[in-house]
């Protein structure tokens, strides 16, 4: 069973218009909502020590919250010794990290200082990801942990170093963007304030890292960052033809550094045999129709492994639905959601799910019933 390939070319063409508006849309998102530091905002009755020390002008609900860079550098700089008893602290990770692949190893050249490349902000990120599960001190205690079981000497110095340039870096972020937010308000989503506040928060790495450590940081990261930038001004270019346009983004491609031309067709690859795949179900094809498709595209190991993949969403999916029925008979007992006990709640969550599965449902819980 197939499409024809005029029912192909309709999918892919629908298919290319909705990731570049989802794109230009997830862009700007991602540049002026992320939030460096922020998990539970603090009540004005009760402010712990990681509260908004600098509050922006503006008191909108998107603003972000800065950390006194002075308490930031204390927290940073705070030495203690580890005890015996510190150690299941360390062996017990955040839900949400137990069970994830921990960072590459960190590496040191011939004089034994460190290489300030990516593996070290990737290491600061693994540990940062937990922010809004334990405060901000003790995830710092974790990487400068992390740090000593790898490094000495020097190049664990330098690595600290990087660790407070880095989060006083992050926190900063918040500020530019807090910034941009009063100054623009709903043009903040416009493609061209988007640049420029990147390029603002591009200048000020230098103020909080030195040049290899911005490089070995960012490069990659900024390279393709470019790209997609480009890529989604000159296809939201009304002023180009759509010829014009196929030129544009065959000169990007050409210009662009390979390996990011490798990860766009692979992206490209992927989107196609979903949208073929959406397109063959639709028309009732059968499993094995679905997994010739995949088998064509990614090899007998890939469609392996989303056969594995479908078959632990379908379970998912099934477990999320027993837990839901019996949540909508505890929602109604105690006569609406907002009269839920929170004790009652966790215990019925945790007779369903363990592990990052309850960091899991909880967000789809906020999300979809408020909980």
């Amino acid at each position: 069973m197939k499409m024809s390939n005029r029912g192909v070319l309709m999918v892919y063409r629908g298919l290319i218009t909705l990731i570049i508006a989802t794109l230009a849309l997830l862009v700007s998102f991602i540049f002026l909502y992320g939030q460096p530091f922020q998990s539970e905002p603090a009540t004005d009755d009760k402010k712990t020590e990681h509260s908004v020390i600098d509050e922006p002008a503006t008191h909108d609900q998107s603003a972000e919250q800065v950390i006194d860079p002075a308490k930031l550098s204390e927290m940073v700089n705070k030495r203690e010794e580890y005890s015996g008893a510190d150690e299941l602290f360390f062996k017990t990770l955040p839900l949400s990290l137990r069970g994830t692949p921990r960072p590459t190893a960190l590496g040191v050249d011939e004089d034994e200082e460190l290489i300030a490349d990516h593996r070290v902000k990737n290491l600061f990120e693994y540990y940062l990801t937990a922010i809004g599960e334990e405060p901000l001190d003790r995830i710092i205690t974790r990487i400068q942990h992390d740090l000593s079981e790898q490094l000495d000497g020097i190049a664990l110095a330098q690595a600290n170093d990087l660790l407070e340039g880095y989060l006083q870096y992050r926190n900063n972020m918040a500020v530019i963007k807090n910034q941009f937010v009063n100054t623009y308000g709903s043009q903040t989503y416009d493609l061209d304030v988007v640049k420029e506040m990147k390029r603002v928060l591009r200048e000020s790495r230098f103020g909080f890292l030195p040049e290899e450590a911005v490089t070995g940081f960012f490069e990659q990261e900024d390279q393709y960052d470019d790209y997609m930038m480009a890529k989604v001004s000159i296809s939201a270019n009304s002023a180009l033809s759509a010829s014009q346009k196929d030129l544009q983004l065959t000169q990007l491609d050409q210009s662009s550094p390979r390996w990011i031309i490798e990860s766009s067709q692979r992206a490209n690859l992927v989107s196609n045999v979903r949208a073929e795949e959406k397109a063959l179900r639709a028309e009732g094809a059968s499993e094995e129709e679905i997994y010739a498709l995949r088998e064509r595209s990614y090899g007998a190991e890939g469609a392996e492994n989303l056969r594995a993949l479908d078959q632990q969403r379908a379970q998912w999916r099934a477990l999320v639905a027993s837990y839901r029925v019996d949540l909508n008979n505890m929602i109604a007992s105690a006569g609406g959601a907002s009269n839920l006990d929170e004790a009652s709640l966790n215990s019925l969550r945790s007779q369903y799910f363990d592990g990052p599965q309850l960091t899991r449902i909880r967000a789809i819980d906020k999300v979809e019933l408020g909980l």
